[in-house]
């Protein structure tokens, strides 16, 4: 009986550590691996990031002075639209009302204009 309850405690030990470690180890690749975005650099900026698909999603980042909308899908990057300052700088403004409403709003301009060039 005193072997039989070592090896089940020996065996619980073994399972919580190797869950531990697998743990650790996801949370150290996580932002190392290819794909993972990063929220800022020194000029580099993600303002927004909204989910498209299952591998794609829509970036608004600011580059220094100038803002972009990047779309992200697995194996490409592509610019859809760079905006003056002037008509982007409330985008990054503190308060997070004004902050989404504009984006929510350059971003149906955005998709409006996709359509209607893949509607031509």
């Amino acid at each position: 009986m005193g072997d039989e309850l070592l090896t089940l405690l020996g065996t619980v030990f073994t399972i919580l550590l190797v869950l531990v470690l697998a743990y650790g180890c996801t949370r150290l690749l996580a932002g190392r691996l290819p794909g993972t975005v990063t929220g800022s650099g020194q000029r580099i900026r993600i303002l927004e990031k909204v989910p498209m698909g299952k591998d794609s999603h829509l970036l608004l980042v600011k580059l220094g002075d100038t803002y972009q909308f990047l779309g992200v899908s697995q194996g490409a990057v592509t610019c859809l639209r760079q905006v003056p300052p002037e008509e982007a700088e409330h985008w990054d403004q503190t308060g997070d009302d004004t902050r989404t409403t504009g984006f929510q709003a350059a971003l149906r301009q955005v998709l409006e204009q996709r359509k209607n060039k893949g509607g031509q």
